[in-house]
């Protein structure tokens, strides 16, 4: 399974609220994503 295959078309927003798309973030440079459960 390629993690960033699945990720690649999902969109975020930046620092901004300028809507990326994730797969356009690592083509440019190297990406760490984290995933956090709850902000308790």
């Amino acid at each position: 399974m390629n993690v960033a295959k699945q990720l690649e078309n999902i969109v975020v927003l930046d620092p901004d609220g300028t809507p990326v798309r994730l797969g356009d973030l690592w083509q440019r440079r190297t990406v760490v994503l984290a995933f956090i459960r709850h902000f308790g």
